[in-house]
């Protein structure tokens, strides 16, 4: 004779409350070293003892042999870790100089350098980061530092905003790591850099850029643009799908591809575009744009 099947035992029923929401913390932004072995990632909470957002940095080994560790100590917005080339250190982001703006430090993934210091100085900080394979350069997604108009404006809460105006773009620069100096790639103009890559050969940097960063097609053009990380020379490729973003690189047969994710209707597009003297892979670039549908 069958039997029943036991009745589960409920769980307790826990209140979903707002300081529940507030402060639950969530991993983010995962990044690999590039030996495979470790896994760094933000872990970010809206609240805290002082009502702030804060941020911090863990690593834990790649095969979980490890138990996770943290790296720095949550009393800032530590966010975006990302490996140098040699996997012997993170890059990241934190405001623990001044609330709200963005600078790049470096850390050991033993925890053991010291964080107090800044890489950049950048005045209304930085927005992301991408080591590059040189070793000591990283590339920077900054705004322009404010001006004394900006500063009035911010002071005197004139600073109101309204559609179309004040639009500030997000600018491709170069950092020196070992003497800090910052130079701005200007064969980009105004254009509002949203993403980059490196060629996985240390080669020029894939960079994308939007006319303007107010999302409305009908004002709004994208652009690839190929970037020379040593000389800040700019190749231009030609416009792209609307919103385009997260540009990548892959080599098929000795010849270099890019491809990248752009809105509008599902089909695919490719042409190829001769590199400058100097810039030049085996056959030539070939720019492939897919479009994803929504």
């Amino acid at each position: 004779m069958p039997h029943r099947a036991p009745h589960p035992t409920p769980e307790p029923t826990v209140l979903l409350t707002a300081e529940m929401v507030v402060d639950v913390a969530a991993a983010v932004a995962p990044a690999i070293s590039p030996d495979g072995r470790l896994v760094a990632y933000g872990v970010v909470a809206n609240g805290g003892k002082d009502g702030q957002p804060h941020g911090s940095i863990w690593v834990t080994a790649a095969d979980g042999s490890t138990a996770p560790r943290r790296l720095t100590d949550s009393t800032a917005r530590d966010l975006a870790p990302k490996w140098a080339p040699d996997s012997a250190s993170l890059f990241f982001t934190s405001d623990r100089e001044e609330r709200g703006v963005a600078q790049l430090r470096r850390i050991l993934p033993d925890g053991s350098e010291d964080i107090t210091k800044a890489l950049t100085s950048w005045r209304g900080g930085i927005s992301d980061h991408y080591p590059l394979l040189d070793g000591s350069t990283v590339a920077l997604l900054a705004e322009d530092e404010p001006t004394a108009e900006d500063e009035r404006r911010e002071a005197e809460r004139d600073d109101a905003k309204v559609w179309g105006e004040h639009l500030p773009a997000t600018r491709l620069r170069l950092l020196d790591v070992e003497t800090g100096i910052v130079r701005t790639v200007d064969g980009l103009g105004g254009r509002h850099v949203v993403g980059l890559a490196q060629r996985p050969d240390g080669g020029p940097l894939a960079v994308l850029s939007w006319s303007t960063p107010e999302l409305d097609p009908g004002v709004m053009t994208a652009e690839l643009h190929l970037v020379d990380p040593g000389t800040a020379a700019v190749h231009a490729l030609g416009p792209v799908g609307i919103e385009a973003e997260s540009p990548v690189w892959w080599n098929h047969d000795g010849i270099w591809h890019l491809a990248h994710l752009a809105a509008g209707s599902t089909c695919w597009s490719s042409r190829e575009s001769p590199l400058p003297s100097g810039w030049e892979s085996p056959g030539g670039a070939t720019v492939v744009s897919w479009r994803p549908g929504r």
